[in-house]
């Protein structure tokens, strides 16, 4: 899906969390997708020994770690099956979090439209 339906381009595909950690270091994606049912440790313990920085868009069978999912840096939960209608509203969904990210490196002002000061 990704290669058919997006400008984004595809680094690699691995098949369990090894392989992932090993790609990862010499590998800097700008977000990854994370199956949370894989061999040797489960997506969410992966995500775990991640990078702070490292983006993930969870894709699994498994509603009950959506919660769990968001208390790492994570874009979009997909459950599968993973229409492709789904699919294009995670990619939005990224569009939008690396758009906003640019402009905020770019002035760091920013975004910054409201500040709050307490008053007595």
């Amino acid at each position: 899906m990704i290669q058919q339906n997006t400008k984004w381009r595809l680094l690699g595909k691995c098949y369990d969390a090894l392989e992932a950690i090993a790609f990862l270091k010499d590998n800097k994606p700008d977000f990854i997708f994370l199956d949370i049912n894989m061999p040797q440790l489960t997506g969410m313990e992966l995500a775990g020994l991640l990078s702070k920085d490292t983006k993930i868009v969870f894709t699994t069978a498994y509603s009950e770690y959506a919660a769990e999912s968001y208390t790492f840096q994570t874009i979009d939960y997909l459950l599968k099956p993973i229409t492709l209608k789904r699919f294009l509203a995670a990619m939005q969904k990224i569009e939008s979090y690396f758009n906003s990210h640019e402009v905020n490196e770019k002035d760091p002002s920013a975004g910054n439209e409201y500040f709050f000061r307490k008053i007595g």
